[in-house]
């Protein structure tokens, strides 16, 4: 049976704007349209990987009002399971206010229900997960879960994948028991405490991460690709040649790309190529969870495309 994605994360509903310029403070600018979706960093990895033929179950919370029903059915028709998802009487479904100017975006967060997910929830959860399915987080949900959830998805035998973002501390106990860390450049510098201007600053990325005691640390570069670094290799992944319109949710593709490819037992090599092209896919409609696209779509639309050198 091929291996299934458990996704501990968050549920939100977004509301986008687009600006000509961000606003300075106390400033009142004009959008230009707006624009409404599903979003959060669970459910977008989610619909990535159920939209993807993934056996796909987010671990979530929402609130019982509009915004929650509207995630929900959203999930559903993505091929995501919820039987996970708690449904909350007394907590508000959490919620995302993005301003996009020039392909960039600015993103403020309500936890609502997000921050409501206990262990105990978590752990119900994963009672029939099985060794060798994925376990996949991020720092949108309660960071007291990130330890004993790890510990718990490694005792079964689960691949762990965690995405740290936003970005927190967290603690160091956690780097043995993570698979697949998978960062973005501000992340990383956060991480690491150091400059990655170049890609000469990969050394002595790879010498921290390791010190650490990771295993492995994915990191997503933009138009300088993706890497896979381990104690022994740097593995690179050029990027896609684009033009974005949208960067709002392409880290989340990435991740679920990952997942999904993963799931398929494809080298860390193909793993990269295959999550880079569902980031790069992502940046070319306007909000996250605009499209989402199955394996063949991807795998179509890589083999048009050229890569940047």
């Amino acid at each position: 049976m091929p291996a299934a994605v458990y996704i501990l994360g968050s549920i939100n509903y977004d509301l986008m704007t687009q600006v000509d310029c961000l606003p300075d403070q106390g400033e009142t600018r004009m959008g230009q349209g707006a624009h409404f979706s599903v979003g959060g960093k669970g459910t977008n990895q989610a619909a990535t990987c159920g939209s993807l033929g993934v056996n796909t179950f987010l671990v979530g919370a929402v609130g019982n009002d509009f915004f929650g029903k509207q995630a929900l059915s959203y999930l559903l028709i993505h091929g995501v399971d919820i039987s996970k998802v708690n449904i909350l009487n007394d907590q508000t479904t959490g919620t995302a206010f993005i301003l996009t100017c020039d392909g960039d975006n600015r993103i403020i967060v309500n936890s609502g229900a997000n921050a409501s997910i206990s262990f105990r929830q978590v752990e119900e959860a994963l009672k029939q997960a099985q060794a060798g399915d994925l376990f996949v987080t991020q720092f949108e949900t309660p960071m007291n879960l990130l330890l004993p959830c790890l510990k718990l998805a490694k005792e079964k035998g689960m691949v762990t994948l965690v995405n740290p973002s936003p970005y927190k501390s967290f603690d160091a106990m956690t780097y043995p028991l993570i698979d697949y860390l998978v960062l973005n450049q501000l992340e990383a510098q956060a991480l690491c405490q150091g400059a990655l201007d170049t890609l000469d600053d990969l050394g002595i990325f790879q010498e921290k991460a390791m010190e650490l005691g990771l295993n492995k640390l994915v990191l997503t570069l933009g138009s300088r690709g993706s890497f896979l670094i381990t104690k022994t290799e740097k593995i690179h992944e050029p990027a896609y040649s684009i033009q974005v319109v949208d960067s709002t949710g392409a880290g989340d593709a990435f991740l679920g790309g990952l997942a999904f490819a993963l799931t398929q037992n494809l080298s860390d090599q193909a793993s990269l190529t295959f999550a880079n092209a569902l980031g790069a896919l992502t940046c070319l409609s306007y909000g996250a969870g605009s499209i989402r696209y199955q394996a063949d779509q991807v795998y179509n639309w890589m083999a048009k495309q050229a890569k940047l050198d």
